[in-house]
């Protein structure tokens, strides 16, 4: 009987186990799955440009839309991944009082096409880094040259959530990732450098799927 009962013991235990290393997929797939992990400007190189976004920056013209920095196509590993995370971290610095604005597209579209902040970023940029240039003919650092508000070197950043549309197919879907940058003030200078890109996917619920908060 002591025999028995062990067999039936180790038999529970092993199938907890089991269990416990192999959920089911329904569990699996709300974990985040990591897609893509690069990095650029490692190298003494920095990302730049004096390109503004129309009409919101300064000076830009028709047809601005600031400069693009990052692009890759990533593809979900599994069938019902709704839900892209975009995250960039870096360090960065700017010229004249200028905001560096960044943008997130997924397939053309604006991660989140909202806007805010009183920097003044449009609809789908986000300004991540704004040092103002003192009055008076002060300066704050002038560490590179660029004036009054040129002060380095500042950490930014930021994660951008995207629903997108799973395959129907049943397996994975691709999708395009862009990260562009651009100038609160066109023809002064914003620069980023050191930087991490990352790019994740899950499933969640629709109601729950990068949605407004309630």
């Amino acid at each position: 009987m002591k025999s028995v009962m062990t067999r039936v013991v180790l038999t529970m235990v092993v199938g907890l186990l089991t269990v416990g290393i192999w959920p089911p997929y329904e569990v699996q797939g709300h974990n985040l799955t990591r897609m893509a992990a690069d990095f650029k400007n490692f190298d003494g190189t920095e990302s730049a440009t004096t390109t503004g976004v129309f009409p919101n920056s300064t000076g830009s013209v028709a047809g601005d839309d600031g400069t693009l920095v990052y692009s890759k196509t990533v593809f979900t590993q599994a069938p019902d991944q709704n839900v892209l995370y975009v995250t960039v971290s870096a360090v960065a610095d700017t010229h004249d009082g200028s905001a560096l604005w960044i943008n997130c597209r997924v397939d053309g579209v604006d991660c989140n096409p909202g806007f805010g902040g009183a920097a003044g970023a449009p609809g789908g940029w986000i300004a991540v880094n704004k040092l103002p240039a003192a009055d008076g003919g002060a300066s704050n650092c002038n560490d590179g040259g660029g004036g009054a508000g040129d002060c380095h070197d500042n950490s930014v950043y930021y994660t951008w959530c995207a629903a997108v549309v799973p395959d129907d197919l049943g397996g994975g879907s691709a999708h395009t990732v862009e990260l562009r940058m651009a100038t609160s003030h066109s023809g002064k200078t914003v620069f980023f450098e050191a930087a991490h890109i990352f790019v994740d996917a899950s499933d969640l619920e629709p109601e729950n799927a990068c949605v407004p908060a309630p």
